[in-house]
């Protein structure tokens, strides 16, 4: 399925990049001796702390202690959070998104006192009271996926200080402080969902039609997506639409215009849209019901055509340019472009049908021949000889 291939994608990006990161992870087959992915429900960026007000001269137990207040931030940057100017704790909880397997060594650089864990496993101990900021680190190997991390950490004397730092020497990654966009906490807002309004069910399209695929999202502001196209009534997504770049939603009403490909392989009477959430997979809409992907309604031919898109001409001889089928209702034109632009109509629109033109008499050359039936339109390349 389209969802589950989106899943794979996302296990293959690199390590760590500020921004929005896919953030669902699925736990796959672990390398021996590496840390194995937590399960996760649905996730959003950030993580959640809690504040702590004391005097201290080691880590206390803050699992004991009363908070004095909890809220949500973007990272482990303390000039995110409002605090004392000293005697003050802090504990930062949430997951990190690993997506490549490997050993990562993770650094604490704080005044006063600092640990960090991944799941219950402690990897920092920079604790204790010093003059100045003091930076320690720890190594663990780890597999792609996100993993529990926990930051705890107290001032004593000011300024206070606090840097959380990585490294990973089996890709090269030289030490940098994580970037936010590698954090995340539980989602805790309304679940949005996803209304797919077109193409729902039952529309007809032909090869170099445009399609309108148009969607909402409730409690969603700005989302992202991926959309797929199943050409077997659902069985399977093989065609996606976005290609490696996500179609970024800024309101509640998504819209993508999709000018379906001159080819053959797509044909079917059996189409179906998924629109995927880019950040959690398994919020998604389908198509309601089948619709079909019939070949192009223009067809252009030419006198001694050589291939499938070109052919000779010679001068005095005829283009045609007609409706498969007689099935469209609309009007008909041909042009011919030059390659530096210059367009010649050749006929106003008329009624559909087998229609043929005589080339007039003019340069030698390679031009394309641009035929529009019904809105819809169809291009050839061909070499005009100034000879009869």
């Amino acid at each position: 399925m389209f969802r589950a291939a989106l899943a794979r994608v996302r296990n293959t990006r690199l390590l760590l990049f500020a921004g929005t990161l896919p953030v669902l992870a699925a736990v796959a087959a672990t390398a021996a001796g590496l840390r194995p992915p937590d399960p996760t429900g649905q996730l959003e960026q950030g993580l959640n702390y809690k504040y702590y007000e004391g005097s201290w001269t080691a880590l206390p137990d803050f699992a004991t202690l009363a908070p004095v207040k909890s809220d949500t931030c973007a990272s482990f940057d303390l000039s995110e959070i409002s605090h004392g100017a000293s005697n003050f704790g802090l504990v930062y909880t949430g997951f990190i998104s690993i997506l490549l397997d490997g050993d990562y060594t993770f650094y604490v650089n704080s005044r006063d006192g600092g640990k960090l864990f991944i799941g219950d496993s402690l990897i920092v101990n920079n604790d204790g009271v010093r003059s100045g900021a003091l930076e320690k680190g720890g190594s663990i190997g780890l597999a792609a996926g996100m993993h529990r991390i926990m930051v705890a950490y107290f001032n004593a004397t000011p300024p206070p200080a606090l840097l959380v730092s990585y490294a990973c020497a089996s890709f090269g990654i030289a030490k940098q402080a994580v970037a936010a966009g590698a954090l995340y906490r539980p989602f805790t807002g309304a679940v949005p969902v996803i209304t797919l309004i077109a193409p729902n069910g039952g529309e007809t399209y032909r090869l170099g039609d445009t399609m309108l695929v148009r969607w909402t999202f409730t409690n969603g502001i700005s989302r992202m997506v991926r959309i797929g196209l199943s050409l077997n009534n659902g069985i399977s997504y093989s065609v996606e639409l976005t290609k490696e770049k996500a179609y970024f939603q800024t309101s509640e009403n998504g819209a993508l215009d999709y000018v379906i490909p001159d080819d053959t392989s797509l044909i079917t009477p059996a189409a179906r849209i998924e629109i995927v959430d880019y950040d959690v997979a398994s919020i998604y809409a389908v198509s309601a019901a089948k619709f079909s992907i019939g070949p192009p309604s223009a067809a252009i031919r030419g006198a001694s055509r050589t291939d499938e898109s070109s052919f000779l001409i010679l001068n005095g001889k005829k283009i045609e340019c007609s409706v498969k089928n007689g099935t469209s209702t609309g009007r008909s034109a041909l042009w011919l472009v030059s390659l530096k632009g210059q367009k010649m109509l050749l006929t106003p629109d008329i009624s559909p049908g087998l229609i043929t033109w005589k080339i007039p008499a003019m340069a030698s050359g390679v031009y394309f021949a641009v035929g529009r039936i019904n809105g819809r339109s169809e291009t050839r390349r061909i070499t005009i000889l100034n000879k009869r």
